[in-house]
């Protein structure tokens, strides 16, 4: 004889949304890992802690005299405003929207791009602030226990 013990109808809760939890975990770390992209993004802008070359005295000197931010990457902080994360059913995207620009009308895409890869003809070296950010993306998601704990957040919510 099998006797039935425990909450069996939170088990068939559980159970039969299941899918729900699955998609509602996925929905949510992918909100979540855009989110944390994004901040520590603007917060390597910020801090200024990426090995980059410094700005000349020269072009730091021009920045100052027009009134601009001394800071690489950073003038009036249109490419930092500019950062954004859109999420579309399973696909998330940290960047800069098509089309944006900054308060003189240029393009924030390409600016990103020139400071990304550098510029030989304008002298500008590279300054790399989005394949850095990238990997340590990948590091963190490696180590944190962040879609587990996502996930059973949702799996609370059922039982």
């Amino acid at each position: 004889m099998i006797r039935r013990f425990g909450d069996w109808q939170k088990v068939q809760n559980l159970v039969s949304n299941l899918n729900k939890v699955f998609q509602n975990a996925g929905k949510n770390a992918l909100n979540k890992i855009t989110e944390e992209a994004q901040k520590r993004l603007i917060m390597h802008l910020n801090n200024q802690d990426l090995s980059w070359q410094a700005l000349s005295v020269a072009y730091k000197s021009q920045k100052e005299r027009k009134g601009l931010a001394s800071q690489m990457l950073v003038a009036r902080g249109d490419l930092k405003n500019a950062i954004k994360t859109v999420v579309n059913n399973d696909i998330g995207f940290v960047g800069i929207r098509s089309g944006a620009k900054n308060t003189d009308g240029q393009s924030l895409e390409i600016i990103a791009a020139v400071h990304e890869y550098g510029s030989i003809t304008r002298n500008i070296p590279a300054r790399k602030l989005w394949q850095p950010t990238n990997d340590e993306m990948k590091e963190w998601l490696n180590k944190s226990r962040f879609i587990e704990d996502i996930f059973l957040e949702e799996l609370k919510k059922f039982i």
